[in-house]
């Protein structure tokens, strides 16, 4: 593997622990769901603007690419969080 490959597979895994451990980190204060997927709602208003701005926008340099690296590093914050609060309500039903 190429060194840039395995950067971009360590900044995704970064952002996928970043959601994935404030989930973890907040479960230990508190059970209420709602602050737990704070970074969730957060990420899909960011991702609904991104989009927006795509559609609305005339293209100038990169800026297109960069909306779209940053809608799908934000949908793995999104997806870490939802993965750990999954896992941390199954296990708080056993």
């Amino acid at each position: 593997m190429d060194s840039s490959t395995i950067r971009l597979i360590l900044i995704v895994g970064a952002f996928f622990l970043a959601g994935g451990i404030y989930s973890i980190v907040v479960s230990l204060f508190t059970r209420n769901v709602y602050i737990r997927h704070i970074p969730s709602f957060l990420g899909a208003a960011v991702i609904i603007y991104y989009v927006y701005q795509l559609m609305t926008t005339t293209p100038e340099g990169f800026r297109d690419i960069a909306y779209i690296l940053s809608v799908i590093m934000i949908g793995f914050v999104i997806f870490g969080n939802v993965i750990t609060n999954v896992i941390v309500n199954m296990r708080r039903r056993n």
